[in-house]
């Protein structure tokens, strides 16, 4: 954050503070992937959860959105972009148009797309962040964090047959 000057609320909440953030990053250490600042209450907030920031700007979650069988069973799955996802594609979009030739990985839940999701939902999300930002020659299509070993082998079937098929798809054009 001294980096930039910016609060870790605008850093969490506006597209461009996060892209400046992980631009300083990559200026200020010599690491050779960019890496996107995100938390991990933003998937929580996108399927309905509450959450408030607290005095040092963190936002933790104070209401969930599920309580009861009834409430798992009406919860809505989040589109690509809802609540402050928005945000982290945006950074990741950005970071991946700049020309210091960073690596930019990235980034797909690795608990709610790969191991709480079917593999449909794997390929999609795939597909969807590939549709966004893969022309990109820096960027990576990865998990956001690490993988828990309880993640199904076909949900990793399914991300690896999206990025394949992109692939294929890229070098018939």
């Amino acid at each position: 954050m001294p980096l930039t000057g910016r609060a870790i609320y605008e850093v969490l909440n506006d597209p461009q503070a996060n892209y400046e953030l992980i631009h300083a990053n990559a200026k200020r250490f010599p690491i050779p992937v960019a890496q996107s600042v995100i938390d991990l209450t933003m998937e929580a907030e996108a399927f309905g959860a509450k959450i408030d920031y607290t005095k040092t700007g963190l936002p933790t979650i104070v209401e969930e959105p599920v309580s009861d069988r009834e409430s798992i069973e009406k919860l809505k799955v989040p589109e690509v972009g809802d609540a402050r996802t928005h945000v982290f594609l945006k950074a990741a979009e950005m970071a991946v148009k700049n020309p210091e030739g960073q690596i930019v990985m990235g980034n797909l839940d690795s608990s709610g797309v790969f191991n709480e999701g079917t593999p449909e939902y794997v390929e999609e999300m795939a597909r969807n962040l590939l549709e966004k930002v893969g022309s990109y020659k820096n960027f990576v299509l990865a998990s956001g964090c690490d993988l828990s070993p309880t993640t199904p082998l076909e949900n990793l079937d399914a991300f690896y047959k999206a990025l394949k098929e992109y692939m294929k798809a890229k070098n018939r054009e």
